[in-house]
């Protein structure tokens, strides 16, 4: 952050101030600041402004509610491109300003299920079309979650009627004792997923001497 004089002059300076005097000392095209229960302020290279808070019935807890901020930018960003008017920007302020607001309703910064269904009703309220692209996307990453879980047990039930059965814990021994008694070197190799696994056996080979 390019020095402004020191953090007291920083906090005396209206945030407008601050998010122009960064876009100019740094160039930037995009500068976002959070001001807490005043909004947000942005500044592109045509416009400046300050967008007001997201009004909360309440505030559990603060905490990850800028990285919520900047994650709801990112995500307009990505979505709707770089802002180009002064409408473009109040909206993006206003989005992320209402992704940071769910965080400030659930303790800790991690999402969970409540975070997730007001935030579904934020984007709903800010877009209801958004809305239903997003449900839609959650039932699948759902079945997809489904997928994974079903191929998690299939391999757990694999991995126990291996040790169960047909474990050759000789051979597994007789294998230890030839890479103990190398005097050289110990090479590793494989292609496609077997290289993945070759490359982790020789890293736990390497920390292990």
């Amino acid at each position: 952050m390019p020095n402004l004089g020191g953090a007291d002059a920083v906090a005396s300076m209206p945030a407008t101030d601050v998010v122009t005097h960064l876009r100019d000392v740094c160039g930037s095209s995009l500068v976002a600041m959070t001001s807490g229960s005043d909004g947000c302020a942005l500044a592109t290279n045509n416009e400046v402004l300050r967008v007001p808070v997201t009004p909360l019935e309440k505030v559990t807890d603060a905490t990850g509610a800028g990285d919520a901020f900047l994650g709801g930018l990112i995500a307009h960003v990505y979505a709707h491109g770089m802002p180009r008017t002064k409408d473009d920007l109040v909206s993006l302020g206003s989005f992320a300003n209402r992704v940071g607001a769910v965080c400030c309703q659930i303790l800790g910064a991690v999402p969970n299920d409540e975070a997730r269904r007001m935030l579904g009703e934020q984007i709903a309220a800010y877009n209801p079309s958004a809305a239903t692209r997003n449900e839609t996307e959650a039932r699948r990453h759902a079945s997809d979650c489904d997928e994974f879980f079903t191929s998690l047990k299939d391999d757990s039930a694999a991995a126990a009627a291996l040790a169960n059965d047909g474990l050759k814990t000789e051979e597994i021994a007789a294998f230890a004792e030839s890479v103990l008694d190398c005097a050289g070197n110990v090479l590793t190799s494989g292609i496609g997923k077997s290289g993945l696994i070759a490359r982790r056996m020789a890293a736990s080979l390497a920390s292990t001497g």
